[in-house]
């Protein structure tokens, strides 16, 4: 009877258990942040891709402002229509962080954005060091919020080649 009992109060709690926790990599958290600025880059910016990398709740510390993806998206874009022609972004020195169900990433960015200024080619090189906040939402690993602060920035003008 013992033995009856201790197996039902065995299964009641494992039935009762909640969901697993799941496992977030330094490679996930990284790749779902490279995906993002993938999503960015002029050529994916017009498919909305970007909302597949973040949370409904997203916002982002660019410029010295609060955004949010839509407001973001909207400065970027019309930045972007004043002749960029290409958009690159390289990030590196990451620093990872996981507990439970988040991530934090702190890191630096390098982009590069090739533009055309009154018929010249111009380059804008900037350095960003960035910090950004996963978490899960609607099972999938995503950005819930992003810093960015200006470490330099230069235009020079592009080669012709």
């Amino acid at each position: 009877m013992n033995r009856l009992i201790i197996s039902l109060l065995i299964l009641c709690l494992m039935s009762c258990n909640s969901a697993p926790k799941k496992i977030i990599t330094e490679d996930q958290a990284i790749s779902v942040l490279k995906g993002f600025f993938t999503a960015l880059d002029i050529d994916n910016l017009g498919k909305e891709l970007v909302y597949d990398f973040t949370t409904s709740d997203f916002v982002i510390y660019e410029m010295g402002e609060k955004y949010d993806l839509p407001s973001f998206l909207n400065v970027i874009k019309t930045h972007f229509k004043k002749g960029y022609i290409s958009t690159d972004w390289s990030l590196y020195d990451f620093k990872v962080s996981i507990d439970d169900n988040t991530a934090h990433i702190s890191y630096f960015n390098k982009g590069k954005f090739i533009f055309i200024e009154k018929g010249v080619k111009k380059e804008e090189n900037i350095v960003w060091m960035e910090s950004v906040y996963l978490k899960y939402e609607d099972e999938e690993l995503k950005l819930s919020f992003l810093q960015s602060d200006d470490i330099s920035r230069e235009v020079i003008q592009a080669d012709s080649k």
